[in-house]
């Protein structure tokens, strides 16, 4: 397996001789006692920032050596390790693909704009029992640095010829792209079916006349078996040829009328206005929330919310899920059909007839990975057979934690687990 590099922002080396090694020229022993002070305080300044650099590099060599466990095959170009909310992201580089027959297009340049609302990730991997007993079990996935650098490289590498004469331009806005894992099988330690699929879409435009037309949106849901960690290079690959398919079979110049004009404020006010995360939260009020759409718009159905069974983490440190009643003037509200609840900081996501799960906030994901904790003895059966964690059933998924920790965010475009 390739070496893993961990690339840090350090603190400079700094020349300093010792407070005992420096002469101190002074005709006032007030001041020079305030100048032999000073070189204390920069002394002590100086061990402190050697004491912390080492321990920077003492963390990246541990973490190097944890991340040795992960799969070899994901690597292909090199995994680079970055720090996001305290976790790592791997920068993944696809399988690069044979020259194919230069392709023309109708454009005079491609613009790429990155819409997502969260752009610092793709993912996060299934992570190993190796990695987890190191310590180490949510580790987030990014492609080529940014999926803006990954979609330009390949556009590019495949040699698509471009119209100089042309008065147009392609556009094309990523909305989605984030891979997720998932099963249909129960799980088996000689072959544990691991699925991952890449949920995707992008909006075309044709840019002329200063404005923009709408062209086609070209979306989906790709899934393969994760393997090990393969998959990520084969689910982009596959895309790439689905997007080239939809850019060149497009007819633009049908779409490009006067009713479908829209203005670069319309344009940028649309795509501003879908655009969330976890930040836009802070001000919703606490409660239970019928439906997502509810939740964005700060509508609870309740006024008060009391805890019936609460869920904790093995050393009780931690609530990961629980049972509630919520209450409206004095009144019951049921809360088993409803969408989740916020206590002003953190969602419990209902993933089954009044199961709520939490999920914590981090950077501009809420997400969950608490997956683990959740213990059956303290479960009703018929609750179990109800939960559903992102697109697999409980009881399928329960036993793969077995070999993998695995973790979830919520979707902010549309309130469900992925």
């Amino acid at each position: 397996m390739p070496k893993l590099v961990l690339f840090l922002v350090g603190i400079a080396n700094m020349v300093m001789l010792s407070a005992q090694q420096r002469v101190v020229a002074s005709s006032d022993p007030r001041e020079a006692n305030n100048q032999q002070e000073q070189l204390k305080k920069q002394d002590l300044l100086r061990d402190q920032r050697n004491f912390e650099k080492n321990s920077l590099e003492r963390n990246a060599e541990s973490l190097n050596k944890q991340l040795s466990g992960l799969p070899a095959k994901i690597s292909y170009g090199g995994i680079y390790p970055s720090f996001s909310n305290n976790y790592p992201i791997l920068s993944f580089t696809p399988i690069a693909l044979s020259h194919t027959t230069p392709w023309a297009l109708p454009f005079s340049a491609i613009k790429i704009i990155d819409a997502r609302y969260a752009t610092d990730k793709v993912g996060f991997i299934p992570v190993s029992n190796t990695v987890q007993k190191k310590g180490l079990s949510i580790i987030g996935l990014q492609i080529n640095n940014s999926v803006v650098n990954w979609l330009q490289e390949a556009l590019a590498y495949k040699n698509i010829q471009l119209d100089s004469n042309s008065n147009r331009q392609l556009v094309i806005v990523i909305r989605k792209f984030w891979f997720s894992n998932q099963v249909n099988k129960i799980y088996s330690a000689s072959n544990p079916e691991l699925l991952t699929s890449l949920d995707y879409q992008f909006d075309l435009y044709s840019s002329k006349d200063i404005g923009y037309y709408p062209q086609k949106i070209i979306s989906g849901n790709l899934i393969e078996p994760y393997g090990k960690g393969e998959v990520y290079a084969q689910l982009t690959d596959s895309l790439y040829h689905r997007l080239k398919i939809a850019i060149q079979s497009q007819d633009y110049a049908s779409r490009e009328i006067e009713q479908n004009w829209q203005s670069p404020i319309d344009f940028n006010d649309y795509y501003n206005n879908l655009i969330r995360n976890a930040t836009h939260f802070e001000k919703t009020s606490k409660g239970l929330y019928a439906s997502y759409n509810d939740f964005l718009n700060n509508r609870p159905v309740s006024d008060s919310v009391e805890f019936i069974f609460k869920y904790n983490n093995y050393d009780r440190a931690q609530l990961y899920a629980c049972q509630i009643s919520a209450f409206k003037e004095g009144l019951h509200i049921p809360s088993i059909e409803s969408w989740g609840y916020y206590d002003g900081s953190s969602i419990y996501l209902n993933v089954g007839r009044g199961f709520f799960i939490r999920l914590l906030k981090s950077k501009s994901d809420y997400i969950f990975y608490f997956l683990k904790n959740i213990k059956e003895e303290r479960i009703h059966k018929d609750q179990l057979e109800t939960i559903r964690i992102a697109e697999s059933d409980y009881l399928l998924l329960k036993d793969y934690q077995k070999a993998f920790a695995l973790t979830y965010r919520l979707n902010l475009d549309t309130g469900k687990l992925q």
